[in-house]
């Protein structure tokens, strides 16, 4: 068995689609991301005699974090100790990288991801659960709807970072912006890139901010996700309710 490590290619594409096909049902978002993926680098393939049987990624945040994602096994090699193997592979990558901590995310019933996380010494950082409406609940849910009009789309930076850091959901969110399947450290930079990129709304009382929902689009499956929240209950109520209206009326 001859098994080679090696970073991806463009002209790998046809062959890692075909892997991913069946992936999540096939709704994996890799063939989405293959491009960005290939251009900035840290993406590997395994080859087994040749064919490619498995990939892995690295990318760097800021603050010297590197971010685990994309550990596929093709379907048809699963339970042949090919994620083993891969794993072992892409640790002497990852070993000659000067990365302050290394992080990833996973679902809580991918028991083999899991398993393989924990042999390599990771640990859990912390655990969230995952609520959803797909496009007929949605569109039942904004029906029922009326806004307040006291959501708006924030616009002051400072102000928003104050509200966030000194919140106490941010203790609870572990200090991480949840980005679809992508968590990064919520700082002060990062606040003021998403309220640029008009990510943030809030709710304000006399002037005071009284609650905050930063809202991540992700356009390859046209989702939009709660990537923070935090404030009084009616604040968040009100805030939630916007962002199913804004969800179900579709978004750019």
């Amino acid at each position: 068995m001859n098994f080679t490590l090696s970073e991806v290619r463009p002209e790998d594409r046809e062959e890692i689609l075909e892997l991913c096909r069946g992936i999540w049902d096939g709704h994996d978002y890799i063939p989405y991301v293959f491009d960005k993926w290939v251009e900035e680098g840290g993406f590997y393939c395994g080859r087994l005699n040749g064919r490619i049987v498995a990939l892995d990624k690295y990318t760097w945040q800021e603050n010297g974090i590197l971010w685990l994602e994309g550990f596929r096994v093709h379907p048809d090699m699963q339970g042949q100790g090919i994620g083993s193997l891969m794993s072992r592979e892409f640790e002497r990558v990852l070993e000659g990288l000067d990365c302050r901590v290394m992080r990833s995310m996973t679902a809580e019933i991918n028991e083999k991801s899991r398993h393989l996380a924990g042999k390599k010494g990771f640990y859990v950082l912390a655990e969230y659960d995952n609520y959803g409406l797909w496009e007929e609940e949605l569109k039942a849910e904004a029906e029922k709807i009326t806004l307040s009009g006291r959501v708006k789309k924030e616009s002051i930076a400072g102000e928003a970072a104050d509200f966030v850091l000194s919140s106490h959901d941010f203790e609870l969110y572990m200090g991480l912006y949840i980005a679809n399947w992508v968590a990064f450290d919520i700082t002060r930079e990062l606040i003021k890139k998403e309220v640029e990129a008009g990510n943030c709304f809030s709710v304000r009382n006399a002037g005071k901010i009284e609650g905050l929902i930063f809202l991540y689009p992700y356009m390859p499956y046209k989702t939009l996700s709660v990537a923070f929240l935090s404030g009084t209950d009616e604040a968040v109520r009100e805030l939630l309710a916007f962002a199913v209206k804004k969800a179900a009326e579709g978004y750019e």
